[in-house]
């Protein structure tokens, strides 16, 4: 089986180049396609990227910053499929590392992989929902292909056959317009996995291989707000204050919380991921983000683990380089 893994980088040549050699550890024989951003070119030279066996380098250099990932994935697809025959297709990102072999096992099993989220309504604790909702160009798509629902998932371990995948990134060329964007927020999050399940099975989609801190934060901040809205309105507190000023607070400890990097990827994480520790993972492997729970990952396949600080000498990219 050939693995495509497509990386959108921007940092440090060292720190890409770690991540290539992480990539090449845990799984075999993968072909590595980089999408290297506008941004990089400022600051470094590819000298250092260039032959490695296996890995390419995308010659279109779009901008890889957040909320702005979408297109890059998509043009990674369409220059690796001109050059290596492969099976599967990986989404990943540069603050990803694996620390575990196996996932040809469990991609192989699969016509894709992602999360089930299904955006029911606006109302959601996760933002982006209101954005997807409004975003006039995924409506467009959904038209095109006769799909009713958004599907959401995280990029980073979801993975389409190249069948699939084929059709994905066709329907996204064909009816995406760059020029034409609305709000900014994670488009590649809704778009790869809402129209792939138009196509699949759900009965044939396994789950995100790689564990994420993101969700942790989620489910803490979820949490917390449940708490303050249900005692700003059911306490008659919005009688008093605005609205206004109320959700200007829901800002401030929204941002505070994240400031803190209380759900950052510790030692103790990476060795749950490492060992297949089912338990520990088991306690991070479903959000409810209002309305209704949804399954983050198959419990026990989980290769790799988000987010890695983009620093070479960084204790725990540190600490996994050295298993």
């Amino acid at each position: 089986m050939k693995i495509v893994v497509s990386v959108p980088v921007h940092e440090k040549p060292d720190v890409i180049l770690d991540q290539i050699n992480n990539i090449k550890k845990y799984i075999e024989k993968p072909i590595i396609v980089l999408h290297v951003s506008k941004s990089f070119f400022g600051q470094y030279s590819l000298e250092r990227l260039n032959n490695i066996p296996d890995v390419y380098i995308n010659p279109e250099n779009l901008d890889t910053v957040w909320g702005d990932i979408l297109l890059p994935h998509v043009s990674n697809y369409f220059y690796i499929r001109e050059i290596e025959m492969f099976d599967y297709f990986l989404f990943q990102a540069s603050n990803d590392m694996f620390v575990r072999r196996g996932i040809e096992d469990y991609v192989g099993q699969y016509e894709a992989g992602f999360c089930r989220r299904v955006i029911l309504q606006k109302e959601s604790m996760w933002w982006p929902a209101q954005a997807a909702w409004e975003d006039r160009q995924l409506r467009k798509i959904m038209n095109v292909i006769g799909q009713r629902q958004i599907v959401a998932t995280q990029i980073e371990g979801t993975f389409l056959r190249r069948d699939i995948a084929e059709k994905v990134m066709s329907i996204i060329k064909n009816n995406y317009t760059p020029d034409d964007k609305e709000e900014i927020y994670t488009r590649e999050e809704n778009y790869f996995s809402t129209i792939a399940s138009a196509f699949v099975d759900w009965g044939k989609v396994g789950y995100p291989t790689t564990y994420s801190e993101v969700h942790i934060f989620d489910r803490c901040l979820w949490k917390l707000r449940t708490i303050t809205r249900t005692l700003y309105y059911k306490c008659g507190i919005h009688l008093l204050i605005r609205d206004r000023i109320y959700f200007s607070f829901e800002a401030r400890y929204n941002d505070r919380l994240f400031k803190s990097h209380f759900n950052r990827i510790t030692k103790k994480a990476v060795e749950a991921v490492r060992d297949n520790n089912q338990k520990y993972i088991m306690r991070n492997s479903t959000l409810n983000d209002y309305p209704g729970y949804f399954q983050l990952y198959d419990v026990e396949n989980v290769y790799a683990v988000k987010r890695i600080a983009r620093d070479y000498g960084d204790k725990v990219r540190t600490y996994i380089r050295n298993f």
